[in-house]
C-alpha cells in the first residue's frame, strides 16, 4: 500500500502546487480589480464629471501608449532584426538600437 501512495504522492504534488499558484493569482488579480475599482470611485467623487471624464481619457491614453510601446513594440524589433543577426550584424544592431531608444521615448512619455 505504501508503494502504491508514493507514485500518487509524486504526481498530485505537482498539481497541488499548480492549484495553489492559480489560487493566488485569482486572489491577487480579485485584490487588483477591487482596489482598481475603489480608486476610481474615489477618483470619480473627488473629480466631479469633468474632471473624472480627463482622468479616463488620460488613463485610455497612457494604456494604448503602453501597450504599442511594450509587447507589439519588442516583437516587432524581434520579427525585423532577427533574421539579419547572421547575415548583417551591423544592420541587426542598427534596428536593436532603435527599439531601444523608441521603448525609452515611450517609457519616458508616461
Amino acid at each position: 500500500m505504501t508503494a502504491q501512495t508514493a507514485p500518487e504522492t509524486a504526481q498530485t504534488a505537482p498539481a497541488k502546487r499548480t492549484a495553489v499558484s492559480a489560487i493566488i493569482v485569482l486572489a491577487g488579480s480579485m485584490l487588483s480589480a477591487a482596489l482598481a475599482a475603489v480608486a476610481n470611485w474615489i477618483a470619480a467623487n473627488g473629480l466631479g464629471a469633468a474632471g473624472f471624464g480627463v482622468f479616463s481619457l488620460a488613463v485610455a491614453i497612457m494604456t494604448v501608449v503602453q501597450e504599442i510601446g511594450g509587447p507589439a513594440l519588442d516583437t516587432a524589433i524581434v520579427r525585423h532584426a532577427a533574421p539579419l543577426v547572421a547575415k548583417n550584424p551591423q544592420r541587426a544592431e542598427v534596428f536593436f538600437r532603435a527599439g531601444i531608444l523608441l521603448k525609452w521615448g515611450i517609457s519616458g512619455t508616461l
